[in-house]
């Protein structure tokens, strides 16, 4: 307020309040407008104050603030419950997204079905935005947005199933990078667009800058202001790296028969490793129904159900693979260094994308890479082999399990 009277006195502009009767131009005037503006900031600032007070302490509470999304409506205790009208569209969401149904698939179905948006913009058809927004929202899960970039446990239930819910980020995930270069608006594929993450902090590695023809690849975090320290590089420098391993990665002429014996020696422990799947599920269970009862909290439960679940993740897949799979991948194996060589840059992104789910950077060096499942048992063999003795120039070193990073197992470099 102060600066535009400020900018229309100097412009020759004087402003009378007929109705206050009070000539802002002169001395009196200017300090009733000091006064009456202070007063407005101190009514604006308080009632801002008080708002996020009393949001806070419904988080505190568990209950959510503002309008309910999509698929929820009001219980009789306040407590968030699934809409008898919209909850099964969201159920149709979820379950379209993780059949790889794309964000604007997903909004046309729900407009064809009859579903509409709810909120503060009404009764409106679904759009590809909107859509985006309702499959990244938390709320599903049992959780509530903390205010700032966090969530915190809610005390309504989870709208969707866990399982579900990794099922449909990870369709989102993966259609968004296979599709990335069809996209109209110039950006290129590059050798490992959509497969780099973070060590440091598990954000994504994307493509900064393009200098000379050459991009460089940076965290996410760190460029958002996360506190991360990930250095930048070069994309030939990891390039050079994933090179010199595939030129390295080696199949001895006995790989299937040591492949299916090992597959067979872990057969063993099948019934062992079933045991504690059904331990562990039970005690999945009866965290439920301690939750249930009252004798756990919201809190406590998700915290077991997510301590669980992790366990759960971490038992090793069961299962012998098909002898004639394994020849064929391994011939396949056999002449992915020289493709590469030849390759383009999105050529050399389908072949990585085949090899790996995912590779991780840590500054200029590449730490790791989370071989496709099919592929373990040829990584896992190659790793064995460099146990047995030095190979000159070979980057793989470990094979181990690291919760932090997705619990996955990772190939560390």
């Amino acid at each position: 307020t102060l600066e535009y009277f400020e900018k229309l006195g100097r412009a020759g502009v004087g402003f009378v309040s007929i109705e206050n009767q009070i000539d802002y131009s002169t001395p009196t005037g200017k300090f009733m407008l000091v006064m009456q503006g202070g007063l407005a900031e101190l009514y604006s600032d308080n009632l801002s104050q008080e708002v996020k007070k009393g949001w806070a302490e419904r988080r505190a509470q568990g209950l959510y603030c503002g309008a309910l999304p999509f698929g929820a409506a009001k219980g009789e205790d306040g407590v968030p419950v699934p809409h008898p009208e919209n909850y099964p569209g969201l159920l149709m969401a979820f379950e379209m997204a993780a059949d790889g149904q794309s964000d604007r698939e997903v909004a046309q179905a729900l407009s064809r079905e009859g579903y509409r948006t709810t909120g503060k913009r009404g009764d409106r058809r679904f759009t590809t935005s909107g859509v985006r927004g309702m499959l990244t929202n938390r709320f599903y899960l049992g959780e509530l947005t903390d205010g700032e970039d966090g969530w915190v446990a809610g005390k309504h239930e989870p709208f969707i199933e866990q399982s579900l819910w990794d099922r449909a980020q990870e369709a989102r995930r993966r259609r968004s990078t296979s599709t990335y270069s069809s996209r109209p608006n110039g950006k290129r594929v590059w050798s490992l667009t959509g497969l780099t993450l973070c060590w440091r902090c598990q954000e994504r590695i994307h493509t900064q800058y393009v200098y000379r023809g050459e991009p460089r690849l940076g965290c996410y975090g760190r460029q958002k202001g996360r506190g991360c320290e990930h250095k930048s590089a070069s994309l030939s420098v990891y390039e050079r790296q994933t090179v010199d391993y595939l030129a390295a990665f080696s199949i001895p002429p006995d790989y299937q028969q040591r492949i299916l014996e090992s597959q067979a020696e872990a057969e063993t422990k099948h019934s062992e490793i079933e045991r504690e799947r059904k331990r562990l599920e039970a005690q999945l269970k009866r965290a439920k129904e301690l939750y249930e009862w009252g004798d756990f909290t919201k809190a406590e439960y998700l915290a077991r159900r997510s301590d669980v679940g992790r366990r759960l993740d971490a038992l090793p897949a069961s299962g012998q693979t098909e002898a004639d799979v394994l020849a064929r991948l391994a011939e396949f194996l056999a002449d992915v260094p020289a493709a590469w060589m030849a390759a383009t840059q999105e050529q050399r992104n389908k072949l990585a994308r085949t090899l790996f789910d995912e590779v991780w950077l840590r500054d200029k060096e590449v730490v790791a890479v989370k071989p496709r499942r099919e592929l373990d048992p040829f990584f896992r063999l190659n790793y064995e082999e460099s146990e047995a003795g030095p190979i000159e120039g070979r980057l793989l070193k470990r094979v181990e399990s690291y919760p932090e990073h997705g619990n996955s197992v990772l190939v560390a470099a």
